[in-house]
């Protein structure tokens, strides 16, 4: 879920500037969402932050049960 026009300022933000620090950080949550540099609120369950120069990244994290099978 993301508030009214931030998917889109986003989306945008990535392909205008696809090296800039914002976009390469989104980039790496998508790969790895508690990387070195992401702190957890104080008084939440899901919700961490990440900083990016004078910007914050707030976001939450719901972890799923995953199962793996062998065979």
């Amino acid at each position: 879920y993301f508030p009214a026009g931030s998917k889109t300022a986003i989306q945008e933000t990535s392909e205008k500037y696809p090296n800039s620090p914002l976009a390469q950080a989104i980039d790496r949550l998508s790969i790895d969402p508690l990387h070195e540099g992401v702190k957890k609120l104080a008084d939440s369950e899901n919700t961490y932050r990440v900083r990016v120069g004078d910007y914050r990244i707030i976001y939450d994290l719901y972890k799923t049960r995953t199962r793996c099978f062998y065979c």
